[in-house]
């Protein structure tokens, strides 16, 4: 059986309570319902506070429990005070069983004894005295937690060890895992370990998926719940991690889109990078809209794209992005534009909008190189002269 501080405490009294003139003595007498003792003492100190009362003998459970203390001792003496008992969930007292109760005189640890009986059986203890956290087990096992290696007391909340029924469940990076009836708290939040239920799910570059903690981020792994959902140059499809940017690919969630020379063109339900800026390619979104030489052409409704067939006047300089378009513009050494050309034509203000690029708009709708203005513009009619817009 385990020793107790009580029974220790009880043990000086017994030794070092040798006053000369104190003869306490008490009296346990029935009460008026069977989870009670009715306790008389006289012969203490005289002061207000002249006794500690405990009671000893329980063959199961903690074997001794504090009574308390009278609140008004008279003349040394107390009357009529009552202790109220309660037993742990699960006992069956059924059978009276001998116990002593136990008076220490406060000022001189004086002892007095008296013996009586209560009923008690399997599985019994006093509630409060065994089972708690800190506690050590009740017949039945511990009320909370579950028994401490180390200490043999009651505890939860640390690696394998029960889950605690009030406030947090675990301690720090642990999380409460099912095993059979009961939930024990296990490691969490680590690759390959069960996700964590407070504080970080997972550990950085870790993900939850199905309850567990998996890499993420990186190509061909899930997207990760914080931080960058992707490293650079990947994008989330459908949840994991994919390249993006390139021709053909997703566009990135992050940072540039595309790749240079290339823009988001949507594909049925998806967005995917494909070349712009080149002759008949879609403009580009980012950068320059066209290469250089090249301008936007309405082709169809809401349909522009790059084109070098149209706004330059002969004899202007070709670009090299306008020779390599070929299409028959360029001739010569150095290359010009061999023929005049129609103005380039774009919409302005539900208008179209045309235009002309060194050269200038001609009243036959043609553009005409010879003056020094960059582009020339004609808003909703090709039939007059363009407005240089240097």
């Amino acid at each position: 059986m385990r020793s107790s501080p009580l029974l220790a405490f009880i043990s000086i009294g017994f030794l070092a309570g040798c006053s000369a003139t104190l003869k306490p003595k008490i009296r346990v007498d029935s009460a008026t319902a069977p989870d009670r003792l009715l306790v008389t003492g006289s012969g203490f100190s005289p002061t207000a506070s002249c006794a500690t009362l405990s009671v000893w003998g329980m063959p199961s459970g903690p074997p001794g429990a504090k009574m308390g203390a009278p609140t008004a001792c008279t003349s040394g003496g107390f009357r009529g005070f009552t202790w109220k008992y309660e037993y742990v969930s699960g006992c069956n007292a059924t059978t009276p069983q001998p116990v002593t109760v136990i008076a220490i005189d406060n000022p001189t640890l004086d002892p007095a004894a008296a013996s009586t009986s209560i009923l008690w059986g399997p599985n019994c203890a006093f509630a409060g005295t065994c089972g708690d956290l800190g506690q050590y087990p009740c017949p039945a096992g511990c009320l909370q937690g579950s028994v401490s290696n180390t200490t043999g007391q009651c505890s939860c909340g640390a690696q394998g060890q029960l889950e605690c029924t009030s406030g947090t469940k675990c301690q720090s990076g642990l999380t409460p895992v099912r095993q059979g009836s009961s939930s024990v708290c296990q490691p969490c939040g680590g690759g390959g370990q069960p996700v964590c239920d407070s504080g970080n799910k997972c550990q950085s570059n870790l993900t939850s998926q199905q309850g567990t903690c998996v890499p993420c981020g990186q190509q061909g792994q899930p997207v990760c719940d914080s931080g960058d959902k992707c490293q650079s140059n990947l994008t989330s499809q459908q949840g994991t991690c994919v390249p993006c940017g390139q021709q053909g690919q997703p566009v990135c969630a992050s940072g540039n889109q595309c790749q240079p020379n290339l823009t988001p063109i949507q594909q049925g339900s998806s967005t995917k990078c494909q070349p712009c800026g080149g002759e008949q390619q879609p403009l580009c979104a980012a950068g320059n809209a066209c290469q250089t030489g090249l301008h936007s052409q309405l082709e169809g409704a809401n349909n522009l794209v790059c084109e070098v067939s149209c706004g330059y006047g002969a004899g202007v300089p070709c670009t090299p992005a306008m020779v390599a378009a070929g299409m028959g513009v360029c001739a010569g050494a150095p290359p010009v534009v061999e023929s005049p050309q129609m103005p380039c034509i774009t919409e302005k203000n539900g208008q179209s909008l045309y235009r002309c690029f060194d050269s200038t708009i001609a009243p036959n709708c043609i553009c005409q190189q010879g003056n020094s203005c960059k582009e020339s513009a004609s808003l909703g009619s090709c039939s007059v002269p363009g407005v240089c817009t240097n």
